[in-house]
């Protein structure tokens, strides 16, 4: 559905969203009251999924170009001909003149060194949510992960990982199902290559406050503190939790299940009128944005009519010119 020189999210027309949203509404159902927070939840994803899709195509195009032999340097108008499948040739074209601009290129560099400069954040998970790597595991275990066993799969390197270690194929899609409860060696930790030092840093640190607050009696150790987690985390930045993406709730993304209703060791947990009122505000910027939208095609409409009556007034006067002359 890809039918625009679209650079980011931002660029995308409402029109072609909603058709997206009516789109993967085919695919699934939910009751009505859901759909606003649906409807959110599917943007947000979409959004964040949009450079790296974008970046995808231009390697896809750039190693099509060097088979023929061709350097792909600053000037991407030789990729022209190499497009991905999935995009109309005049969207590639409108993509790679914003591609081989000095003010693209500048800031491309500048996001790479950010990234380069980043001291932690890294997972294993590559384009699969945190929620749908839990899911498999839940499968494959035929029970719920343990927090222990999702941090090692999502931030450990391959071969150190839980999954990695079971007795058939690591490739989920064709691991049997297995009973691992009675595995010893399923999630032993010594000798873990972690993804970055801070995966393995958090990890142990809130091992150890763990131990510090319940003991060292296993058996009396809570699936999941989230308060300990929190503060070995750093809290949230930007309405996030280290190792939990950008889901609403971070206890089930580390846990499986939903929050307790009587806990208050995370943030999270905030009323429902915060809740509501956070919903409302991003319902008002979106009507705001709709409505923004809707102002630019009613005045591309606008001009194109004008357009169409300035070409048949001409045409009308071209007409009117010759029967004078006849």
């Amino acid at each position: 559905m890809w039918s625009g020189g679209w650079i980011g999210w931002k660029d995308v027309p409402i029109f072609h969203r909603d058709r997206m949203f009516e789109r993967f509404q085919k695919y699934y159902q939910w009751e009505d009251e859901e759909k606003h927070s649906i409807h959110s939840c599917w943007e947000r994803c979409i959004k964040g999924k949009f450079p790296n899709l974008l970046g995808k195509a231009r390697k896809f195009a750039k190693a099509r170009a060097l088979k023929k032999g061709i350097e792909v340097g600053k000037d991407w108008s030789v990729t022209i001909p190499f497009k991905p499948q999935w995009i109309s040739q005049d969207s590639w074209e409108e993509l790679v003149k914003v591609w081989s601009t000095g003010s693209w290129q500048d800031k491309s560099s500048q996001n790479s060194k950010n990234r380069e400069k980043a001291t932690g954040g890294r997972h294993t998970v590559g384009s699969k949510s945190f929620i749908t790597v839990r899911k498999e595991m839940d499968h494959t275990f035929k029970r719920r992960a343990k927090f222990g066993e999702f941090w090692l799969q999502t931030h450990a390197k391959k071969g150190s990982r839980p999954l990695d270690k079971l007795p058939v194929c690591s490739e989920l899609a064709d691991v049997d199902l297995v009973e691992v409860d009675d595995v010893e060696d399923i999630n032993q930790e010594k000798n873990v290559d972690w993804v970055d030092t801070r995966a393995g840093e958090a990890y142990e640190s809130y091992k150890k406050l763990i131990v510090k607050k319940y003991g060292d009696d296993i058996s009396l150790h809570p699936e999941f503190d989230m308060e300990l987690w929190s503060s070995v985390a750093g809290g949230t930045k930007k309405r996030r939790l280290y190792g939990t993406s950008n889901i609403t709730d971070p206890y089930v993304v580390l846990t499986g299940a939903p929050a307790k209703p009587n806990t208050d060791s995370f943030p999270s947990a905030r009323s429902n009128k915060v809740q509501q009122l956070e919903e409302k505000i991003d319902e008002f910027e979106q009507e705001k944005v709709a409505e923004l939208e809707r102002g630019k095609v009613e005045k591309q409409a606008m001009l194109e009519k004008i357009e169409e009556n300035a070409r048949l007034f001409a045409e009308m006067n071209e007409k009117l010119q010759l029967l004078s002359r006849n």
